[in-house]
C-alpha cells in the first residue's frame, strides 16, 4: 500500500489573502472551489498533472468561527504551504498499518464540499494525530468517485516536479509513503514542493516553523 500525493494545501487566514499569495507566487489565479459544511472552511483550487492539485484553504465567514480548523487558520499571519494529502484506496487497512508503526490517527471521517453549482463532492479522510513529524506526515483521502477528482475538473496549470520531506528522524516515517516523495534526513524539519508552471520553476515551502498537523488541530 503506497500513499501517493493527492494535493498540496496552502493555509491562509482568509481566502482573498490566499488567492493573492498563490497568484503572485505561481502566476495563475486559483479557481473558486466551495465550502466544507461543518468544518468552517472554504477553498480555491489549481489543477496539476497526474491527479494532483493545489488547495488554498481558509476560514468560511458563512460558518461558525469557533470550529477548530477555521480558528487555527484565522490565527495565521500569512499564507504558506502547510500540509499535504495522500491518496489511499483502503483507509481501514492504512489505519491499522499506521497503528502498527506507532502512529495514532483519528476516525475515518466523511467530508464533503458544496460546489458552486450546488452539488456535493464527497470523500473520506484519515488524519494522523500529534506526532514528532507534525504536518510533514500526510493526512489521507479516499475519494467517493475518482472521476470527479478536483484535478480532473480544473484547467491544468502545471505539474509537481518534486515533493521533499526533511526531518532528522525521517527513517522512522511510515513505510507506505510512495517513492515519488523524497525523504531527506536532516533539519530543521521542512516540506518543499517544486512546481513547473508554464515555463517557470516555482518553489513552495513550509517556512521556518513547522505547521501543526491537521489531526492535532482536530484533537486526535
Amino acid at each position: 500500500m503506497k500513499l501517493v500525493p493527492d494535493h498540496l494545501l496552502i493555509a491562509a487566514p482568509d481566502l482573498d489573502a490566499g488567492i493573492r499569495f498563490s497568484e503572485e507566487k505561481l502566476g495563475v489565479r486559483p479557481v473558486p472551489g466551495g465550502s466544507h459544511p461543518g468544518q468552517g472552511t472554504r477553498n480555491a483550487l489549481l489543477g496539476l498533472e497526474d491527479d494532483i492539485y493545489i488547495e488554498i484553504i481558509a476560514p468560511d465567514p458563512a460558518q461558525p468561527p469557533d470550529l477548530p480548523l477555521a480558528s487555527y487558520l484565522r490565527s495565521l499571519d500569512t499564507p504558506a504551504l502547510s500540509w499535504w494529502c495522500a491518496r489511499c484506496d483502503d483507509l481501514v487497512a492504512l489505519k491499522r498499518q499506521l497503528g502498527a508503526e506507532g502512529i495514532n490517527s483519528g476516525p475515518i471521517d466523511p467530508w464533503s464540499r458544496t460546489l458552486p453549482d450546488g452539488s456535493s463532492l464527497r470523500w473520506h479522510l484519515l488524519m494522523p494525530g500529534d506526532s514528532p513529524f507534525g504536518a510533514l506526515l500526510p493526512f489521507c483521502i479516499n475519494w467517493e468517485d475518482m472521476t470527479r477528482h478536483p484535478s480532473r475538473q480544473l484547467p491544468t496549470v502545471g505539474q509537481m516536479e518534486s515533493l521533499v520531506i526533511r526531518h532528522p528522524a525521517v527513517g522512522e516515517f511510515p513505510a507506505s509513503i510512495d517513492d515519488s516523495v523524497s525523504l531527506e534526513s536532516g533539519g530543521p524539519p521542512a516540506m518543499t514542493a517544486t512546481l513547473q508552471i508554464a515555463d517557470r520553476s516555482v518553489i513552495l515551502d513550509s517556512g521556518d516553523e513547522l505547521p501543526t498537523a491537521i489531526g492535532a488541530i482536530a484533537g486526535y
